[in-house]
C-alpha cells in the first residue's frame, strides 16, 4: 500500500526562494528556509526512572537531557529538554513508526504519555551571521552565545509567538518550532524584521 502523501505545508502559499531586503554586495546576512518532513513527539515520563531512562535511550540511540534548556542528538534524532519529565523528540519521518512503537514500549507500566506532532508544528531553520540580532528583536530571552550555547533549546514568544528554539550543536542554525497555524505569521515577521540585514530563502530543507 503506497505511503500517505505528505500534508501540505502551512508556508507552501507563502514559500518564494530570492533575496529580499536590503542585500549587500558581500549577499544576504540572515538565510531562512522551511525544514519539513520531520517525526515529531512529546514525551512524558518518569525522569527519576533509571529504567525509564534507559528504555528511551535504546529507543533513540541518545539519552534523553537531564538539565533544563539541553538537547541530546544522536545522527539526526533530537531530544530537547521541555519541562521536568518532559521532552519534544524530533527525527526524520522515515523514522516515524518505528519510533513510535520503541517509545510507546518504554512507557509500558509507567505513568507517562507520547503524543505524536508531526503535523502540528511548522519548522523554520535560520542561519547566517545576523541570526542572533534576527531573533532579538522578537525574543525576550539572553541569546548571547555565553549564555544560550551550541546545544541549546528554550520555549519562549518571539514577535508573541510560542516558539521551541533550537541552535545546533556547531552553532551555526536555529531551528524554530511553532505551531502549525502561527507559522505563515511567524514566517513574514522573520522576513519583515530581517529586512535591513538582508534576508535569502533558500529551497526547502527535507528530513526524510
Amino acid at each position: 500500500m503506497p505511503d500517505a502523501p505528505l500534508p501540505r505545508s502551512a508556508l507552501a502559499a507563502r514559500y518564494k526562494e530570492g533575496l529580499f531586503g536590503a542585500v549587500g554586495s558581500a549577499g544576504p546576512e540572515v538565510t531562512l528556509c522551511e525544514s519539513r518532513g520531520h517525526a515529531m513527539f512529546l514525551l512524558d515520563g518518569p525522569a527519576e526512572d533509571p529504567s525509564f531512562l534507559n528504555a528511551v535511550q535504546e529507543a533513540l540511540g541518545c539519552a534523553p537531557p537531564k538539565d533544563s534548556g539541553r538537547t541530546s542528538t544522536k545522527g539526526s534524532r533530537r531530544a530537547f529538554w521541555v519541562a521536568p519529565g518532559r521532552w519534544m523528540i524530533v527525527a526524520p519521518r522515515s523514522d516515524l513508526e518505528s519510533l513510535k512503537a520503541t517509545l510507546s514500549v518504554a512507557l509500558i507500566g509507567r505513568a507517562g504519555a507520547l503524543t505524536e506532532l508531526s503535523q502540528a508544528r511548522t519548522v523554520i531553520r535560520v542561519t547566517g551571521p545576523k541570526k542572533l540580532d534576527l531573533l532579538s528583536k522578537g525574543c525576550s530571552l539572553d541569546l548571547h552565545p555565553r549564555v544560550f550555547e551550541p546545544g541549546s533549546c528554550a520555549q519562549s514568544l518571539v514577535a508573541g509567538i510560542s516558539t521551541t528554539i533550537n541552535l545546533d550543536e556547531e552553532g551555526d542554525a536555529i531551528d524554530l518550532f511553532v505551531m502549525r497555524s502561527f507559522g505563515v505569521s511567524l514566517w513574514d515577521w522573520l522576513l519583515e524584521a530581517g529586512a535591513e540585514y538582508g534576508v535569502g530563502v533558500a529551497p526547502v530543507l527535507s528530513s526524510t
